[in-house]
């Protein structure tokens, strides 16, 4: 079985941007597990599939989509969960909300994900797993009031693939109305 999930991936500018953002966090605060995946949001927590059926997946996402037209996102500022995660904040957006549900109800009527028991917060994380109760304190102290305001025209989501211990854009899906 192989690990997926469905998210946004900024466009080059803004993902080179959040990737120096987590290179100075890696570099300074020696948090370095957000490195191993794109600048992303995700729409769909990671599940497991048999990789024979990827190619069913990116049916059954495609289809999922024929509806979905392009809107605007905007991330602003940072954010913090659990005193172990820091990240760049999403303006609340119900075209995103309503994104994320259709295709988590997708893929749970297909039996690939569970309901979720948290409320969706979309986020780009740029500090995790390995960021030490010392360090979080250190860079929530640095980021907390930094100033961030980015938009971008979502007209696509990807599915990624956890490949060599990182996660990497596997497909592509256009709107179809984008």
């Amino acid at each position: 079985m192989n690990r997926y999930f469905i998210g946004l991936i900024p466009p080059e500018y803004l993902s080179n941007y959040i990737t120096g953002v987590k290179q100075h966090l890696a570099d300074n605060y020696n948090s370095k597990a957000a490195l191993n995946q794109p600048p992303h949001i995700t729409l769909v927590p990671p599940f497991e599939l048999d990789k024979s059926k990827e190619e069913n997946l990116y049916q059954l996402i495609n289809s999922s989509l024929k509806d979905t037209y392009p809107f605007l996102l905007t991330l602003e500022n940072y954010g913090s969960f659990k005193k172990k995660v820091i990240y760049m904040d999403v303006v609340p957006n119900n075209q995103l909300n309503k994104l994320a549900s259709i295709l988590s109800e997708v893929l749970q009527e297909q039996g690939l994900i569970k309901p979720s028991e948290f409320e969706y917060h979309p986020h780009i994380t740029v500090a995790f797993k390995d960021l030490t109760k010392e360090n979080y304190e250190l860079v929530w102290k640095e980021y907390k009031d930094k100033k961030v305001y980015f938009n971008w025209d979502i007209n696509r989501v990807s599915i990624l693939k956890y490949v060599d211990k990182q996660w990497v854009v596997l497909r592509d899906i256009s709107f179809s109305h984008g």
